[in-house]
């Protein structure tokens, strides 16, 4: 075995011993504190969207995905095991690709994995044209090949023929689980848009497609140019559900609820009696995005969900986190004296957002359910955007009140950070996957510039690895 190998060996055994499965989690104090590794992935990959990160597998080991831009393909990298990749720093990383027949630019959801006792499933849902198309493939707990399939879901024609943005997945045991919105192809300036949720029920129907065993439910529709966003779904492990999306100038959650008291009724979903929908912030003045993402911690009681707002003339990012009552947002039900019960509490994560169209963001939970949130932003007085991360400063053992916010990745004459999607272990260890649209190590003239996209990653490594040294760029 080369020299190589046998560390990446030794560092695959202590990620087992240290990181995986087997450990109890890391305290939230602590794993904030733990340094973050960033590497570069590949130095040239233009066209990159759709960029999603996942911990998979019993041994945890971190994997993103994306899509190129022409390209019927879906990729993918992961942290190797044994140190014997092809991508990456020292070839530490292994680079797989998919092929994705007919899949249209932009829909490529999600990575979402599901892990068996020796095996685990990465699956995606894509428009292949006229169907949302899954893909699952199935792997050994060595990252080894198993199996792999596919399945048109949904027929695009049953509801006005186009995807609006790329479906919200979720694997939910053999089956797949998703949210959807679908736009009419017609329809001139005021087209038709659903929100659409996709479960298994193994009764055969017509509702997702002719003969299929997934049921289909329209929770909400509206017309206009950008009634409604593309969905973010979340279902806990009990298999409560919860959907965020944006419309007609309102950041909307919905959860099924079959509720009949007036105080908290349902009001939209299939029969307009079976799920409740409610609006999370719906501000008078100013403008909302349609970019939004929900994550769940160890419930649904445990939610975020961030979103981008322009009061007047400077984008903000949002946060909102569910707290059951108290809060200032999400008027949810009234108590029996009528007073609004508000569940949830808004809050800026970053207020002074340079340029949005250029800003993405995530948020996951980490095990002790303390949210964290990853945005790229020219802050004020940064000359170049750079990556953070923020999260309740009581995560790191700080007071119970206040965010903490720090830089991932950046300096002064680089931009980095598009495209960040944060993924948290069972153990408490994040993962961030990110581009790197220009690079520059310093301001001195010798210093030359790297104009090519860099797919990068920022993973958090515990202080006593010893990893070998790797270029960073």
């Amino acid at each position: 075995m080369k020299t190589k190998h046998l560390v990446y060996f030794v560092l695959a055994l202590l990620m087992l011993l240290c990181t995986g499965a087997a450990l109890a989690v890391i305290p939230s104090a602590t794993a904030a504190t733990f340094p973050w590794e960033k590497q570069l992935i590949d130095g040239d990959k233009p066209g990159v969207h759709n960029l999603s990160t996942a911990f998979v597998g019993n041994n945890q080991v971190p994997m993103m995905s994306w899509g190129e831009t022409g390209v019927d393909i879906i990729y993918r990298a992961h942290r190797t095991l044994d140190g014997n990749g092809n991508c990456g720093p020292d070839d530490a990383w292994r680079c797989l690709s998919a092929g994705a027949t007919n899949l249209v630019d932009g829909t490529i959801s999600n990575l979402a994995t599901e892990t068996f006792i020796n095996t685990h499933v990465i699956r995606w849902a894509y428009s292949s044209g006229s169907f949302i198309r899954g893909l699952t493939i199935e792997q050994h707990d060595d990252m080894s090949y198993a199996t792999s399939s596919s399945v048109d879901l949904v027929d695009l024609s049953k509801f006005g023929g186009l995807l609006a943005g790329p479906p919200s997945l979720v694997s939910d045991g053999l089956r797949y689980r998703m949210a959807f919105t679908a736009r009419e192809s017609g329809g001139g300036d005021f087209p038709l848009h659903q929100l659409v949720y996709m479960h298994y029920t193994g009764t055969t129907n017509n509702s997702c497609k002719d003969g299929s065993p997934y049921q289909c439910d329209v929770i909400e529709l509206s017309y206009g140019p950008a009634a409604i966003g593309a969905s973010s779904l979340q279902v806990d492990p009990d298999g409560a559900v919860g959907i965020a999306y944006y419309k007609n100038g309102a950041i909307r959650y919905t959860y099924p609820w079959t509720g009949i008291i007036f105080l908290r009724p349902a009001n939209c979903g299939p029969g307009g009696t079976t799920w409740r929908c409610i609006n999370i912030d719906e501000p008078s003045t100013g403008t909302l995005g349609l970019d939004v993402k929900l994550a769940f911690g160890s419930s649904n009681t445990a939610a975020g969900i961030v979103y981008n707002f322009k009061p007047v003339d400077k984008d903000w990012v949002m946060r909102a986190i569910y707290v059951g009552s108290g809060g200032d947002c999400g008027q949810d039900g009234f108590s029996a004296d009528l007073t609004p019960i508000y569940r949830w509490r808004c809050s800026d994560v970053d207020a002074f957002i340079d340029d949005i169209s250029a800003t993405t963001y995530s948020i996951a939970f980490d095990p002790e359910d303390y949210p964290v949130i990853a945005w790229n932003n020219k802050f004020t007085g940064d000359t170049r955007q750079r990556l953070y991360l923020a999260y309740p400063s009581a995560r790191a053992g700080g007071p119970s009140s206040g965010w903490t916010k720090e830089i991932i990745d950046g300096n002064d004459w680089s931009t980095t950070g598009a495209l960040a999607a944060l993924s948290i272990s069972d153990d408490g260890l994040g993962f961030i996957g990110y581009m790197q649209p220009v690079f520059r190590a310093c301001g001195d003239i010798w210093c030359l510039i790297d104009n090519s996209p860099n797919l990068k990653t920022a993973l958090q490594v515990v202080e006593f690895y010893t990893y070998i040294p790797s270029i960073v760029r």
